[in-house]
């Protein structure tokens, strides 16, 4: 699997969730902070609704700023480990299915199709990736997950 392939279909596709985004939550910004939201009695909250929502927002607008941000930096190093670090493209497998993870330091959860496979970003934050960080290939270790206690391999590192 080509790593900088990888990284570069995250960085496309955070950059237009981040424009889309960004358009979104300057429009929710600009209703909470217009005068039409005028309260109509002493229970009605549309005013702070919006402005909550415009917070929420703009904090995932600067969470994807910061992990593009992080996947050019990634993009442009020359890192290797043999080991599991942050910005590792991993493959693991548990009970014959096989896990394609790229670990990062901000949110995780974004996927993109590489050659037929389908690679997610992991967040350093989870229990899955905490368990790995500092492991080797051919390395096993567990993970308590909701359907119990769940065994890997690592198969790969790049």
């Amino acid at each position: 699997m080509d790593k900088v392939k990888v990284i570069e279909l995250l960085i496309e596709l955070q950059s237009v969730e981040l424009a889309n985004l960004s358009e979104i939550a300057e429009k929710a910004r600009s209703a909470a902070t217009s005068g039409e939201l005028k309260q109509e009695g002493k229970y009605d909250t549309r005013a702070i609704e919006e402005g909550y929502l415009a917070g929420a927002q703009a904090k995932r607008v600067a969470e994807l700023r910061s992990d593009v941000d992080w996947l050019s930096k990634l993009l442009n190093s020359t890192q290797t480990s043999e080991k599991v670090i942050s910005g590792s493209l991993v493959t693991i497998e548990n009970d014959k299915k096989r896990f394609n993870y790229l670990l990062t330091p901000g949110s995780g959860g974004q996927k993109v199709d590489y050659a037929n496979e389908i690679v997610t970003t992991l967040s350093l934050n989870s229990n899955i990736a905490a368990e790995m960080v500092g492991l080797e290939a051919d390395d096993d270790f567990e993970v308590e997950t909701p359907r119990g206690l769940q065994e890997f391999i690592i198969l790969e590192i790049k």
